[in-house]
């Protein structure tokens, strides 16, 4: 009976040592480990609840240990199978990656649909780049099967040239995306631009033509929303073709001489090294190449590291993010005479990226 009414008393016990700890502890207001900013005090309000809800949300992200409590959390679900029902799985061989897409192909279909309307009305050769999940040719099996290699067989939009990546990546007997970060690797974007070199008209340079820069201590999204913080870091790879170029953004006076703006790799979210991450509108004029080839490309993140392979065999090239580009995509075409368009979406951002809807602005 003693020990049943001490249960209490450590329990309310807990509780003071938890809130004392939240209120001497220095507040952090970034999270490197999950790569986010955490949740500030709320302010006092009385409407609807609003007070409660931010407050938990604000306990949430700043109780004592809170990282580490996440990674026991994390290494508890892993050991029991519960990360399965997580959105980050990890791999026999320790690799972090992105779970499968789900069985709703809706979005899915009306992108495609999409794409050929613009492919249409632009009238230009065009063809598409679709990364499969990391997970989905790995040697080692995930919790469930994926779908990508079926999806990718099926993918026929209407007047656009789609590349083949599933076999040759499947086959691949190298790692082509980062154990860390769902990305593809230098490696990985390499093989995908000598993949699509074809269709885009040239021939891939040889991997010795490119002077390849690694950055060590590199932690993926995989990795801050994974728990699992004993996984070890990647590699990040920057793949420099040396070409003399010009580099603009959104129209901005600002221009720039290099495609890898370094200063991010001592930050804790790394990647936007390429192209300084995803801005609406990138211009880049290459100074070496008087060919007057002209390529506009539509691109989801795995573009940005795509995009320095791509340089050396065009004048200029322009990139578009949809998801920060609000421009007028058929005048662009109209007024700077591109010679051909190419897409790179990964598979997930087909499926649920909902922006594509801004093709057709102004195109009627």
């Amino acid at each position: 009976m003693k020990r049943l009414r001490l249960l209490p008393i450590l329990f309310i016990g807990l509780i003071l040592v938890m809130g004392a700890g939240l209120l001497v502890s220095p507040r952090q207001e970034f999270s490197p480990l999950e790569k986010r900013y955490l949740a500030s005090p709320p302010a006092l309000t009385l409407e609807g609840g609003q007070f409660s809800r931010d407050m938990e949300e604000y306990l949430g992200d700043h109780f004592p240990l809170r990282a580490d409590w996440v990674g026991l959390n994390a290494r508890y679900r892993l050991l029991t199978g519960i990360m399965a029902a997580d959105n980050v799985w990890r791999l026999p061989d320790g690799a972090l990656v992105e779970a499968p897409l789900g069985s709703d192909t809706a979005r899915l279909e009306r992108n495609l649909r999409l794409l050929s309307d613009f492919a249409r009305k632009a009238a230009l050769p065009f063809a598409l780049v679709t990364p499969p999940a990391a997970g989905a040719v790995s040697p080692r099996a995930g919790y469930y099967p994926y779908p990508d290699e079926g999806l990718l067989e099926s993918l026929n939009p209407a007047g656009i040239r789609v590349v083949p990546l599933f076999e040759a990546f499947k086959a691949s007997d190298i790692p082509l995306y980062y154990r860390t970060d769902p990305h593809w690797n230098g490696q990985g974007a390499y093989r995908a631009y000598q993949l699509a070199s074809s269709a885009l008209g040239f021939e891939a340079l040889p991997a010795r033509d490119f002077t390849v820069t690694e950055s060590p201590g590199f932690f993926g999204s995989a990795y801050a929303r994974s728990g699992l913080w004993s996984t070890p870091p990647d590699i990040l790879e920057l793949w420099d073709s040396g070409a003399k170029l010009s580099l603009s953004f959104d129209g901005k006076p600002d221009v720039h001489d290099s495609l890898f703006f370094t200063r991010h790799l001592s930050e804790a979210d790394q990647y936007p090294v390429f192209l300084d991450g995803n801005h609406g509108l990138t211009d880049i004029i290459n100074h070496d190449r008087p060919s007057g080839r002209k390529l506009l490309v539509l691109k989801d993140s795995y573009g940005n590291s795509l995009v320095p392979l791509l340089l050396p065999h065009f004048d200029r090239v322009t990139v578009i993010d949809l998801r920060a580009y609000r421009g007028k995509l058929l005048s662009l075409i109209s007024e700077n005479g591109y010679d051909q368009i190419l897409a790179v979406y990964a598979l997930n951002a087909l499926a649920t990226d909902s922006n594509f809807a801004w093709l057709m602005r102004g195109g009627e």
